[in-house]
Parts: structure tokens; C-alpha cells; sequence
């Protein structure tokens, strides 16, 4: 079964490097970062985002860690400020850049809109960026 899973996960990554590599190519082609996606930021109220709302403004840079080994999701990408994890890229968006950070590919996560009324999981949008 192991090497099911893992014949699986191969082939995954193998699908999403003609991506990447597209990605990457664009990148260098305008010479900056290209924007791959915006969304909003899963889990932010279970997590350290409330604590921090005040620091989190448009423009932002967050750090971002793969949790592979996470129970819920092995694709998840965690979204960190200062030390304090804010809360996960969304599990509908994670399969390409998961695929891509694990090929080794740098992306760069922003904030690009907050909003301190909104609900919790509408409150902080992000911007994912593939550095050149």
C-alpha cells in the first residue's frame, strides 16, 4: 500500500512541474514575481491571526512552511508572521504550490487586503507570488 501512495504522490509531482517550470519561466520573462493566486486565509481564527491582526497590513510578507507530515492535509502550506503561525494557504488551493515548494520551486506569500469587521475567514486575503 506504501508504494501505492507513493508511486502516487511521484506522479503528482510530476504533473505539476510542467507548471512550475512555466511559472518560473514567466517569472524570469517579466523579471519580477508573477501573482499565481489570491485567497483567503484558511483556519486564521483557530490560530495566532487574531493576535497579530494589528501587524497585518497590505504588503506583508508572511513565511510560509510545508507540513507534509500534517494529519488533515498533507498538502498543507502554513502561513507564519514573527514566529506565530496565522493560518494555512487553503486546502483548494494547495496542490500546485505544495507540488512546487516540494520540486523545490520558492514561492512568496503578502497580504494583499484585510479586513478587521469581516468574518474570520474572510478577513485576511493573500497573495501567492513566484519569485523570479
Amino acid at each position: 500500500m506504501s508504494t501505492s501512495v507513493g508511486r502516487r504522490s511521484f506522479l503528482g509531482f510530476l504533473a505539476g512541474l510542467p507548471a512550475a517550470l512555466a511559472w518560473r519561466g514567466a517569472a524570469r520573462a517579466a523579471g519580477t514575481e508573477v501573482l499565481i493566486d489570491e485567497f483567503f486565509v484558511a483556519g486564521y481564527q483557530f490560530h495566532d491571526g487574531p493576535r497579530v491582526e494589528h501587524q497585518l497590513a497590505p504588503g506583508v510578507e508572511l513565511q510560509a512552511r510545508r507540513e507534509p507530515d500534517n494529519p488533515y492535509d498533507t498538502r498543507a502550506i502554513a502561513l507564519w508572521l514573527d514566529g506565530l503561525m496565522i493560518g494555512y494557504v487553503p486546502r483548494r488551493a494547495n496542490r500546485v504550490p505544495a507540488r512546487m515548494v516540494d520540486g523545490g520551486v520558492e514561492l512568496r506569500y503578502r497580504v494583499s487586503m484585510v479586513q478587521p469587521g469581516a468574518e474570520p475567514w474572510s478577513r485576511v486575503r493573500v497573495g501567492e507570488y513566484l519569485a523570479r
